[in-house]
C-alpha cells in the first residue's frame, strides 16, 4: 500500500520530466499523469509543506506552454490541432479544480486562469482580426475600382466641350 506522502512528490516530478521534454503538447502522458496526481491530492491528509508550490508552477508553466502551442496552431492554420488543444484545454481546467481545496494540512493551490478561456479569447481574437482584415482587403479592392471607374468616366468628359454640357447662359 503506497502512501500519498510518496506518491505526490513522484508524480509531481514525473509531470514536471514530462512537460520539460515536450515539443508539442502531447497530452497523452501528460494528462493521466495530472489526473492521478490530482486525485492523491484531495485525498491528502498530510502537511505537504513545499510541494504546493511546485504543483502551482507545473500548472502554470503546462498553461503557458498549452497557450504558446495554440498561439502558434493559430499562426500556422491548423485547425485540427486547435481543436485537439481545446479540448486539452477543458480536461485540464476540470483537472485544475481539485487542486484548489485546501484544509488545515494541505495548503491551497493558487490555479491558473481557465486555459478554455484564454483559448477561446484567443481564437475570438484572431476570427476578428481576419474578419477586419478581410474587411478592409474588400474595402481597398472596391475602392480601386471604383478610382478606375472615375478615372475612365473623366477620359470620356474631357474630350467633350465644356459649351455642349454647359447650360447656365
Amino acid at each position: 500500500q503506497r502512501h500519498s506522502e510518496e506518491v505526490i512528490p513522484e508524480l509531481v516530478g514525473k509531470a514536471e520530466a514530462e512537460l520539460d521534454k515536450l515539443v508539442e503538447l502531447n497530452t497523452e502522458n501528460l494528462v493521466p499523469l495530472l489526473l492521478e496526481l490530482s486525485q492523491w491530492w484531495s485525498s491528502c491528509d498530510f502537511k505537504l509543506d513545499k510541494l504546493g508550490g511546485r504543483v502551482e508552477t507545473l500548472l502554470a508553466n503546462i498553461h503557458a506552454f498549452a497557450k504558446k502551442t495554440f498561439d502558434k496552431a493559430i499562426t500556422l492554420g491548423e485547425s485540427q490541432q486547435l481543436d485537439v488543444l481545446l479540448a486539452f484545454a477543458e480536461e485540464f481546467d476540470a483537472i485544475c479544480v481539485r487542486f484548489e481545496g485546501g484544509s488545515a494540512v494541505k495548503e491551497c493551490v493558487k490555479v491558473p486562469e481557465p486555459l478554455q478561456r484564454v483559448l477561446d479569447r484567443a481564437k475570438a481574437e484572431v476570427t476578428l482580426a481576419t474578419l477586419l482584415n478581410n474587411t478592409s482587403q474588400y474595402v481597398s479592392s472596391k475602392s480601386k475600382g471604383l478610382e478606375k471607374a472615375y478615372k475612365e468616366a473623366e477620359d470620356l468628359v474631357r474630350p467633350v466641350p465644356r459649351e455642349t454640357y454647359d447650360t447656365h447662359e
